[in-house]
């Protein structure tokens, strides 16, 4: 897809951030707007291993999406989990009266973690390409179930 106007790198990297910052928080307000009004979806998602899979696979989806349509830049993909994080945090601090950074952080790490796996595809000279897409879906995912495990230790 062409952009209607040329962008220069640095605008490109702006306006990718940006679209990756509210995509986090849309999906991040999606699924808590589903948790309140289908209390079965509650129940699953409050599992470790299910919200970690859902949250982190949406997240792929998207990106993904925005690779093919529109060239999305890989520098920009953390912005996600910068977006996630920050309506997590916003919801917590609404439901219990507290600010959790740890959510945050936690998904800026899993964003960097995703991020670092598709470079290292889309620059793949060899045929691991695929292995670096799968690691891009799986290894976030699994750094999200340790950290919920963790977390649901404390």
């Amino acid at each position: 897809m062409q952009y209607a106007v040329n962008l220069s790198p640095r605008k490109q990297l702006i306006y990718h951030s940006l679209l990756n910052l509210c995509i986090g928080s849309f999906i991040a307000s999606f699924l808590i707007a589903l948790a309140l009004t289908f209390p079965t979806f509650k129940k699953v998602f409050s599992d470790n291993s299910y919200s970690a899979i859902l949250e982190e696979g949406l997240k792929y989806l998207f990106v993904l999406f925005l690779i093919i349509t529109i060239k999305l830049k890989t520098s920009s993909i953390p912005f996600i989990g910068i977006g996630f994080g920050l309506l997590e945090v916003f919801a917590r601090l609404q439901s219990s009266g507290h600010i959790y950074t740890k959510p945050f952080v936690a998904h800026i790490i899993f964003g960097l973690t995703m991020a670092l796996f598709i470079y290292l595809a889309q620059k793949s000279k060899t045929p691991f390409k695929g292995l670096f897409y799968g690691l891009a879906l799986i290894a976030p995912a699994m750094l999200h179930i340790f950290y919920n495990l963790i977390i649901a230790k404390l």
